[in-house]
């Protein structure tokens, strides 16, 4: 009986484990796919990422705030204030300018696997990774999505934010505790700061929900 219990513990242990390596594995993939991406495209940059490295400067160096209005054409923040460490770190380079947005890309994958897992937990904790996989793979080797998050500019951050409030959200569906919804809210109105378009994103999260209830 104990050495049952041994490994029935041993198990569950294993499974913890598994799915680290395996988000990480994911994020490494797609951080290769990614910059290879980047590295075999045409290195010129738009505009709108000229224009946030530049609001990134003006941050670091003449210490204006990129305060969020938007009816007033201000940048949305998060970016430039992510661009600002990576500037500080690494100085102002071209690959600092995207190396934001290819990470933030590349974070995407393993956040849908775990978005995927606890949406169809209550199918079988078998049946929940193979559906996060698959997602992640396909948008680890997704060319689209690779030059979606070279571009340096900020829209590349709103799928990771978005998908973690989904991993939260649904985790306390699943599992309760105000801990998980806390964090689900968190991350809806730190999405409100990435890109503008998410002013819709907890409407279109609140039918989502109504109808899963």
């Amino acid at each position: 009986m104990l050495d049952r219990l041994r490994l029935v513990e041993r198990k569950l242990n294993t499974s913890k484990y598994y799915d680290i390596l395996l988000s990480a594995a994911l994020f490494l993939l797609s951080l290769i796919v990614y910059s290879t991406h980047w590295l075999t495209s045409p290195p010129g940059i738009s505009g709108d990422a000229s224009r946030l490295g530049l609001y990134a400067v003006d941050f670091l160096q003449e210490n204006l705030t990129p305060f969020y209005v938007y009816h007033l054409f201000a940048p949305n923040p998060l970016i430039i204030y992510l661009q600002s460490i990576v500037f500080a770190m690494l100085g102002y380079t071209n690959a600092a300018l995207r190396g934001v947005t290819i990470v933030g890309g590349a974070l995407a994958t393993p956040a849908i696997y775990w978005a995927s897992y606890w949406l169809f937990k209550d199918q079988g904790r078998t049946f929940a990774r193979r559906v996060g996989l698959l997602a992640a793979l396909g948008l680890a080797l997704s060319t689209y999505f690779a030059s979606f998050s070279r571009y340096g500019t900020e829209h590349a951050l709103l799928p990771v934010v978005e998908l973690v409030s989904v991993l939260f959200l649904w985790r306390g569906f699943r599992r309760g505790g105000w801990t998980n919804f806390a964090l689900a809210g968190l991350f809806i109105g730190l999405s409100q700061y990435v890109y503008i378009v998410a002013r819709f994103f907890p409407i279109a999260l609140a039918l989502a929900c109504s109808g899963a209830l």
